[in-house]
């Protein structure tokens, strides 16, 4: 339980970066013209990824508090940790697509990085839906164990 407690806390902390991180990029794209000429058309794009990331970890979050309140066997933590891993999902595909887009004026190192940082987080996301498979089906057995107790 403390492990989880302390993914907890980090969830924690990685939502509160992502915030300052948003709060940031939208303060500094406001106040400077610079950054509005060359930003124009994909700060949208960056602040809908930015409340995507928030929203996926956000759900993961949540399905930790379950975890630590209610043990791992409970069906509010699986539909928790099925939608992180969903959002994280979408978040992947969105970030793809707008690489995709912009691949003319990305510089080949910064695409290898983006392509290594997609697959980690594509990688990350199935694992988080299958091991909200797996709960799931532990939640099933649990509720059946208890019924026959």
């Amino acid at each position: 339980m403390l492990k989880i407690k302390l993914l907890n806390a980090l969830l924690i902390v990685l939502i509160a970066i992502t915030l300052l991180f948003t709060i940031t990029m939208v303060v500094i794209y406001i106040s400077s013209p610079t950054m509005r000429a060359t930003f124009s058309d994909s700060i949208y794009t960056h602040i809908a990824l930015c409340i995507i990331f928030f929203y996926a970890l956000l759900f993961i979050k949540q399905s930790l508090t379950y975890f630590i309140k209610h043990n791992y066997f409970n069906d509010k933590s699986t539909l928790y940790l099925q939608w992180g891993g969903y959002t994280l999902l979408i978040f992947t595909v969105m970030a793809a697509v707008e690489n995709f887009l912009q691949i003319e004026s990305i510089e080949t190192e910064d695409l290898f990085i983006d392509a290594i940082f997609l697959i980690t987080f594509f990688s990350i996301s199935i694992g988080i839906l299958a091991v909200a498979d797996i709960v799931k089906n532990g939640t099933q057995i649990k509720q059946e164990n208890d019924l026959t107790i």
